[in-house]
């Protein structure tokens, strides 16, 4: 059955940021002095690998994990594994020969080497959120594409330009609606420094990343998340282009779910001033804090923060800066949207199961399900399942067949939150269904996790 949930989901990942390994490392050796030049674009390494007396290897690795970057050397013909993990200023490598027709590394090969960032002198300079020394800051940003910017200075100045509008009370400064908002549009999987001012413009939403937190959009995940190498807990924002009070208040009162057996439960109910709502959450030794606010277009956002209990009043105040930079534009048309549009329209989303299950004497278990969605390029869809199931105790016992059906008229549509995009179904009852889908690395159609067949619907023509 097509996933029946509300849209926006408040659903808390420990998403790891990755580590910063631009810079340059050296090691010093019998042979002489190595060196290693890396350059990060978000989730990206590129770089150099200079060895005295033997030539230079290039570097392409891909961060995994949020702290590993794991890709290959090569120089001609030839390729070799390469793993990197930053930690303080150092950077841990390993090097192992690589089997190209088994698809894997030689195990034995491995070496193991740890290089030292370069300026460093002995100070931990490797931590994402902490300033690098020396010309690293330009080595680091030359590859990004951004100019260097003290981070205590955007803080300043990002505070003094929301200073003016500052409110007295506890729901802080006012989030603003202008006419076209500016800042570095998110991306999935670009990382963002503190003081820096990103757009989401399918949503029309814009904010400034706080001082001493990082920020980045997974692949698929419907929330921008937060996080820190400085400050303990997590941060999320959730921005819609289409968004209600009702629909915040009806999602900030439910339990939040943060994995690891962290359940937050909400401490009375949500508080609404204006075009915000608020809300505070409890689990013992952990505690969270919500606001979301609507603007007058329609568009909206949830920032939201949890960690340890006693972190309680710094979260508010996160959030205070975060609702006080908070900007609404016009939404932009979602590219993403569009594209599935394009890809769904007069088609049919349909998956199949099946299962058997046999025992002594002729004993077996089987049944089959089916469903079947139609979605025509006029808006409107038909959803129908099937199923059934057998049973056979064998050896002359009792057996059984039951089967059921079920069908559902409405109109489609696609929305966007984060980087997840949703096939909203409006069935003529009144009940909304939110359901995800993407396309996987062989090219299928995930829908709510599972793979869909998507073909042409005979119905829709």
């Amino acid at each position: 059955m097509l996933s029946k949930c509300f849209g926006w989901i408040l659903l808390l990942s420990a998403i790891a940021f990755s580590q910063n390994f631009s810079g340059t490392y050296v090691i010093q050796t019998q042979t002489g002095n190595h060196s290693i030049r890396l350059v990060q674009n978000g989730l990206q390494v590129s770089g150099t690998l200079l060895i005295s007396g033997s030539g230079e290897f290039r570097i392409d690795a891909q961060i995994v994990d949020g702290d590993e970057a794991i890709g290959f050397l090569s120089s001609g013909n030839s390729r070799e594994y390469f793993e990197a993990m930053v930690e303080d200023n150092e950077l841990e490598v390993t090097i192992a020969q690589w089997d190209a027709q088994a698809n894997d590394i030689v195990w034995g090969s491995e070496q193991e080497f740890i290089f030292t960032r370069q300026g460093s002198s002995g100070a931990a300079a490797g931590r994402l959120g902490q300033q690098l020394s020396g010309n690293d800051r330009d080595e680091q940003n030359s590859g990004a594409g951004n100019t260097y910017t003290d981070p205590t200075r955007q803080n300043r100045d990002a505070n003094a330009s929301a200073g003016s509008s500052r409110e007295s009370g506890e729901w802080g400064r006012n989030a603003s609606d202008v006419n076209n908002a500016s800042g570095n549009r998110i991306a999935v999987g670009q990382q963002y420094q503190a003081g820096a001012r990103v757009l989401s413009a399918s949503d029309g939403v814009s904010f400034v990343i706080p001082g001493e937190w990082l920020g980045a959009l997974p692949p698929n995940s419907p929330a921008f998340i937060l996080g820190s190498n400085t400050k303990p807990g997590v941060g999320m924002v959730i921005m819609k282009a289409k968004a209600t009070l009702n629909d915040a208040i009806a999602l900030l009162n439910t339990p939040q779910d943060l994995g690891e057996g962290v359940v937050l439960y909400p401490e009375g109910m949500p508080e609404q001033a204006g075009n915000r709502v608020r809300i505070r959450y409890n689990a013992g030794q952990y505690t969270g804090r919500a606001t979301a606010v609507v603007g007058k277009k329609g568009n909206g956002a949830i920032f939201f923060f949890g960690g340890p209990a006693n972190q309680a009043g710094y979260y508010e105040k996160m959030i205070r800066d975060l609702v006080a930079s908070c900007q609404f534009s016009s939404p932009e048309a979602s590219g993403e949207a569009q594209r599935w549009r394009q890809l769904l329209s007069g088609m049919m989303l349909k998956r199949m199961s099946s299962y058997y299950s046999s025992g002594v004497d002729g004993a077996y278990v089987g049944g089959s399900s089916s469903q079947t969605l139609h979605l025509c390029s006029d808006g409107s869809y038909a959803y129908s399942s099937n199923s059934s199931l057998g049973v056979d105790a064998g050896g002359g016992g009792s057996s059984g067949y039951s089967g059921g059906n079920n069908a559902e008229y409405g109109r489609w549509e696609l929305e966007t939150t984060g980087a997840s995009v949703s096939l909203v179904l409006r069935a003529q009852n009144g009940e909304i269904t939110y359901n995800t889908i993407h396309m996987n690395q062989e090219g299928h159609t995930i829908l709510n996790g599972e793979r869909a067949y998507r073909v042409q619907s005979e119905r829709c023509r």
